[in-house]
C-alpha cells in the first residue's frame, strides 16, 4: 500500500509565513508571537492526524467496460464509500492522466466518473487508482494508491462500405447509396422468392410492397466465404503493429456484413493455425481484439481456395500468384507500385474499401 502526505499550496504558504513569524518572535523574544506560531504548527499536527484516521474507512469499487471499440471514450465508474464521519474536502480520483474531482462528506457514498480514451486495440489492464484528498483545514493532503485488477478488451474499429447502385423502376433509373459486400452485383428489381441466397437485400423507396432490390449471380461465388488472416511478421516493431491494427480494421469492415446477416464466415489464422467461425458480431469483436501479430517467417503450404488474404506480407503472397485475392497494408514505404489492393499510410480507408467493393462486389 502506497501512502503519501504533502502540503497543499495554502498549507505551504502558511508554513513559510509561520516560519518567518517564528524567527521574528525568537529574535525579539516576544512570547505572544511564539505562542501564536506554536498554535499554527498545532493546526498542521491536527490536520495530519485527521488525514491518517481518514484513510482506513474508505472503500472503493471500480467498474470498467468489458468490450469497447478502439478510439472511443468511455466513463469508468468509481464508487467510493466514506465509512467515517470525517469529511474529505477536495477529493480527487486519479487514473493515469484522467482526474475526477469532487467532495465526500462523512458517512457518504458517491459515484465518480473518470473519462478514459481507449486508443489502442488489445487488452487494457487497470491495476489501481490514486485517491487524493485534503482535511477540513486544507493545509495537508494525502494520496493513497488503491490496487485492483480489471481488464477491458478493445476491438478494432470498422469502416462502412457503401456503393452507388443504379436501380430500375417504372419512373426510370435512380441512384441509391447502400451497403455492399464481397460477392455478387445488384442490377435489377424483382419479386423476392423465399429461399433465395442473397448476400444483401435492400428496399427501394419507390418500389411496391413485396418487391426488393436483390443481388443476382453474375459469377459463381461461395455461399460461405473463407478469409485468411496472415498474423505473422519476420520482425515486429511499432510500424508493424500499426500495420496489423489497420489490417484488422479492414478485416472487420468486410466481415461485419456477413456476420450481421447470419452468413457463415471462416477466418483462418496462420500462427497458431486455427479456423475461427464467428457466431455473432460480439464473437467477431472478441477475436479481433485478442488476435496478436506473431514473429515468424511464413511457412504456409495450405492450398485451400481462400476468398481473401489479409496480410502485411503482401510481397510473399504476390510471389505465390495470389495477388488478386490480397488486401494488404504498407506503412514502411512511401512510394511503391503494386497491381493489387494495398492500404497505404495516408490512404482514405472509406475510399479504399469503396473502390475495392466496386471492383469485387
Amino acid at each position: 500500500m502506497e501512502i503519501r502526505f504533502n502540503f497543499t499550496i495554502a498549507g505551504f504558504l502558511l508554513l513559510i509565513g509561520n516560519l518567518i513569524i517564528t524567527f521574528i518572535g525568537i529574535n525579539v523574544s516576544s512570547t505572544p508571537i511564539i505562542i501564536m506560531s506554536s498554535l499554527i504548527y498545532s493546526l498542521y499536527i491536527f490536520n495530519l492526524i485527521e488525514l491518517f484516521l481518514s484513510l482506513s474507512p474508505i472503500k472503493l469499487e471500480i467498474i470498467t467496460p468489458n468490450l469497447i471499440e478502439e478510439k472511443k471514450e468511455e466513463n469508468l465508474i468509481v464508487k467510493i464509500a466514506n465509512k467515517s464521519s470525517i469529511p474529505k474536502r477536495k477529493f480527487y480520483i486519479i487514473l493515469e492522466n484522467s482526474i475526477s474531482e469532487g467532495s465526500l462528506l462523512g458517512k457518504e457514498e458517491k459515484t465518480f466518473l473518470i473519462p478514459y480514451h481507449f486508443n489502442k486495440r488489445g487488452i487494457i489492464i487497470f491495476k489501481g487508482v490514486w485517491i487524493k484528498f485534503t482535511g477540513t483545514l486544507g493545509l495537508l493532503y494525502v494520496k493513497k494508491y488503491f490496487r485492483f485488477y480489471k481488464e477491458t478488451l478493445v476491438y478494432p474499429t470498422f469502416y462502412n462500405i457503401h456503393k452507388d447502385i443504379a436501380l430500375e423502376s417504372e419512373e426510370g433509373g435512380t441512384l441509391s447509396n447502400t451497403s455492399s459486400t464481397f460477392g455478387d452485383e445488384f442490377y435489377s428489381l424483382r419479386k423476392y422468392v423465399p429461399g433465395d441466397s442473397f448476400r444483401i437485400i435492400a428496399w427501394k423507396a419507390s418500389a411496391k410492397k413485396g418487391e426488393l432490390v436483390s443481388k443476382q449471380f453474375e459469377k459463381t461465388t461461395k455461399r460461405e466465404p473463407t478469409f485468411l488472416l496472415d498474423n505473422t511478421s519476420s520482425e515486429i516493431g511499432q510500424i508493424h503493429l500499426e500495420e496489423f491494427d489497420e489490417l484488422l480494421r479492414l478485416l472487420h469492415s468486410i466481415s461485419i456484413s456477413y456476420v450481421t446477416q447470419g452468413i457463415k464466415l471462416k477466418i483462418v489464422t496462420l500462427l497458431p493455425y486455427n479456423v475461427f467461425v464467428p457466431e455473432d458480431w460480439n464473437h467477431l469483436k472478441i477475436f479481433l481484439g485478442k488476435i496478436k501479430l506473431e514473429k515468424s517467417e511464413i511457412n504456409f503450404k495450405e492450398k485451400e481456395n481462400y476468398d481473401l488474404i489479409f496480410t502485411i506480407n503482401y510481397e510473399y503472397w504476390y510471389s505465390s500468384g495470389l495477388q488478386n485475392r490480397i488486401i494488404g497494408v504498407e506503412f514502411h514505404k512511401e512510394k511503391f507500385e503494386v497491381p493489387y489492393f494495398v492500404f497505404r499510410k495516408n490512404s482514405n480507408p472509406y475510399d479504399f474499401l469503396n473502390i475495392w467493393s466496386s471492383k469485387n462486389g
